[in-house]
């Protein structure tokens, strides 16, 4: 599972994951069967979004507990 905006998603159900450094967001891309519209996190600085591509990575666990 995935955390994007406060919602979980399923690692099954993510096509792509886009990380623009730039502008500070990364967008999550799904299968065209789930029906769901890319979703857009916006971070105020790098150091968030860096943490955040970690997470993602596996290097770092979330905090979050699940069950």
């Amino acid at each position: 599972m995935v955390e994007i905006k406060d919602n979980l998603y399923p690692i099954t159900n993510i096509k792509n994951i886009r990380i623009d450094r730039a502008n500070l967001q990364i967008t999550i891309y799904f299968n065209p069967g789930t029906g769901l519209f890319p979703v857009v996190e916006d971070f105020k600085d790098s150091k968030k979004l860096e943490e955040k591509v970690r997470e993602l990575n596996g290097k770092r666990k979330s905090s979050r507990l699940l069950g």
